[in-house]
């Protein structure tokens, strides 16, 4: 017995014949108490695990959505919350503020029955951007780009069947962030075979000139002009100049040439460009 224990049981009792039996019962007293104090406070932090532990399930288990099948949802990772909106095709969205790990979900209204070139365009804004990018058909997710931080965004699908169809931006860095933009359909086979109206095919020799849009755009409005690669699904901004624009194609292709405004509005540019292109070592200029 370690005898600092003992002389503080000592103390504590008033001298009598049977000192020795009531230390041997004090501490025996003590060494209980103890003992329950261990007991509980070992019970209180199971019980505390086993409470988070049932939250963070419950959670999981708490997530809906109206268009993605249960197995889909169980499928998700790190998603801790779903916000769904029905939009026209064709409409703009506003500032959609997307929380952190939170899936934003845009169904296409009165989709089911389409079949053809679903795009997504605009811009996202937030603090160390990170973000993932995919769309659910007939309930099905799909996954098209993970961990992406582009502040621009213009992405497509082509779909050959009928489908209920759904764009989904799922927030990946540890701050909210909001999108902006415009989701559309393009219905036309012909337009679905030739990557969509708008679409202009370009080869690496040529040049854009882009003329007389100042009737679309205030200098107070404009964003810049931006080059949307239909294959690789690249955006790159080109200018932030109102006038004069003329660039270089890097790469032949399919491409799409847009401004945007400060309000994230996107103007397909496809009327307003003149692609100069050289011609057996003649230059020669193709109006759109």
């Amino acid at each position: 017995m370690r005898k600092d224990l003992y002389i503080q049981a000592m103390d504590a009792i008033p001298f009598s014949g049977d000192i020795e039996e009531q230390i041997y019962k004090k501490l025996q007293d003590e060494k209980q108490s103890y003992r329950k104090k261990m007991f509980f406070c070992t019970a209180y932090a199971v019980c505390i695990a086993a409470v988070f532990f049932i939250i963070c399930i419950f959670q999981k288990q708490t997530l809906y959505s109206n268009y993605l099948e249960k197995t889909e949802l169980n499928k998700l990772e790190s998603v801790n919350r779903i916000r769904e909106f029905s939009v026209p095709a064709g409409s703009d969205i506003s500032e959609k503020q997307i929380l952190t790990s939170e899936m934003l979900i845009l169904n296409i209204n009165d989709s089911s029955d389409v079949k053809g070139i679903f795009m997504l365009q605009g811009e996202i804004s937030g603090d160390d951007l990170m973000y993932d990018i995919g769309y659910i058909s007939d309930g099905q997710y799909m996954e098209l780009e993970t961990s992406y931080t582009d502040t621009v965004l213009n992405t497509r699908v082509e779909l050959k069947e009928n489908t209920e169809f759904s764009w989904c931006i799922t927030n990946r860095s540890d701050n909210a962030m909001t999108f902006s933009g415009e989701v559309s359909v393009i219905y036309n086979d012909l337009f679905y075979r030739n990557y969509g109206e708008g679409v202009i095919d370009i080869d690496s020799t040529s040049s854009i000139l882009i003329h007389d849009i100042g009737s679309l755009i205030t200098e107070d409005e404009f964003n810049g002009i931006y080059l949307y690669n239909c294959k690789t699904r690249k955006t790159e901004k080109i200018t932030a100049e109102l006038e004069n624009i003329d660039f270089q194609i890097d790469s032949s292709g399919k491409y799409i040439v847009y401004a945007m405004t400060h309000e994230k509005k996107v103007i397909n540019l496809v009327n307003f460009i003149t692609v100069e292109s050289i011609v057996n070592n003649d230059q020669g200029m193709t109006g759109f």
